[in-house]
């Protein structure tokens, strides 16, 4: 995946995903199969730890209907890294209720081999 603005575009929507084969499918061709996410409290190691992440995300946030992540459309990228920021809305609304600096950097392949998020907003629902 050489195009950038695809593979952000993807990241954000494999948490909307509700179909979890093919959510698992996005996974293995979005991050490295050994990929690492960290975040402000925990690391995720590999695709099942991953999968896992983002369906418990889906299911608390996305799946109630109460919440939706977007790209705030600030998409940098220099050779192998990618930043841009996510936000999680209200569904409905532009009420900003968590927000993150996404840091991705990209294998040979054009996978996600490491993802960092900075948290910018703490969630508050």
């Amino acid at each position: 995946m050489s195009n950038i603005n695809e593979i952000v575009e993807r990241w954000v929507q494999v948490w909307h995903e509700a179909d979890a084969v093919a959510r698992r499918k996005t996974i293995s061709e979005l991050w490295a199969d050994d990929a690492t996410e960290v975040t402000t409290e925990k690391e995720f190691h590999g695709q099942d730890a991953l999968f896992n992440r983002v369906t418990s995300a889906y299911e608390e946030f996305v799946g109630t209907g109460q919440y939706v992540f977007v790209s705030a459309g600030d998409v940098a990228a220099h050779h192998d890294m990618v930043v841009f920021t996510c936000q999680m809305l209200a569904a409905g609304g532009d009420e900003v209720r968590w927000r993150a600096r996404i840091v991705l950097l990209l294998n040979e392949a054009g996978q996600i081999q490491r993802e960092d998020q900075v948290e910018l907003q703490t969630l508050s629902v």
